[in-house]
């Protein structure tokens, strides 16, 4: 919500990108940036901010909502987990004790039955 707020301000100033492409070349930039550091130091976190902030620039181009639309996604992504611990648990275990392809497997159970579809 923060990075919508301070990115509208600087749109608001003149401060944007001309086309959506643009912004899409700056989320490639960042992720190029974020690729060349150590995993967990310092400068990742830096970088992933970056990434952060260019993809919410991203869907502000878009006419998206970041913050609906992440926790959009976050609401999704818990009824699945919940969908694949429900049918762990019918077979008797635990997400955590599964392979990580049974997992997997699971998973896309969970995406089709979001959908409406019979896995």
């Amino acid at each position: 919500m923060r990075a919508q707020m301070i990115s509208r301000k600087a749109v608001s100033a003149g401060f944007e990108w001309e086309t959506l492409d643009g912004v899409w070349d700056k989320v490639h930039e960042e992720l190029d940036e974020l690729a060349a550091t150590e995993p967990g130091s310092p400068e990742a976190a830096d970088e992933i901010g970056d990434v952060l902030f260019t993809v919410v620039n991203l869907a502000r181009k878009q006419g998206i909502d970041a913050e609906t639309a992440l926790r959009g996604t976050c609401e999704k992504f818990r009824s699945r987990w919940s969908a694949m611990e429900e049918m762990a648990r019918r077979e008797g275990r635990a997400v955590d004790q599964l392979a990580l392809d049974e997992q997997e497997a699971l998973w896309q159970q969970a995406k089709q039955i979001e959908k409406g579809l019979t896995p």
